[in-house]
C-alpha cells in the first residue's frame, strides 16, 4: 500500500483544509433553494466521489489535500449543520 511515515503537521495539514472546506461550503447554504435539492445533492455526492477517487490514486500530498478541501466543500449539503442552518 506504499505507506509512508509522514510527519504530523502534513497529516494535520490536511484536516484542517477538510475543515476550512467544509466552513466554506456553508456559504452555499442557498444552493438548494435557488437550483433545487436534487441537482445540489447529486453535485455533492458526485463531487465528493470524484475527490475520493482521485485520493485512492494518487501518492502526492498536495494533491490529497486538495481533494480533502474538495470533499469538505461537497459535505455541508449531506450534514446535519445544514438542516440546522
Amino acid at each position: 500500500m506504499d505507506l509512508l511515515c509522514t510527519a504530523a503537521p502534513t497529516i494535520g495539514l490536511m484536516l484542517s483544509v477538510y475543515f476550512i472546506g467544509f466552513a466554506l461550503g456553508g456559504f452555499a447554504y442557498a444552493m438548494p433553494d435557488r437550483f433545487g435539492r436534487k441537482r445540489c445533492i447529486l453535485f455533492g455526492l458526485g463531487l465528493s466521489c470524484f475527490a475520493q477517487t482521485v485520493m485512492l490514486l494518487s501518492n502526492n500530498f498536495g494533491v490529497r489535500t486538495l481533494m480533502f478541501f474538495f470533499m469538505g466543500l461537497a459535505q455541508i449539503k449531506n450534514s446535519v449543520s445544514y438542516v440546522w442552518l
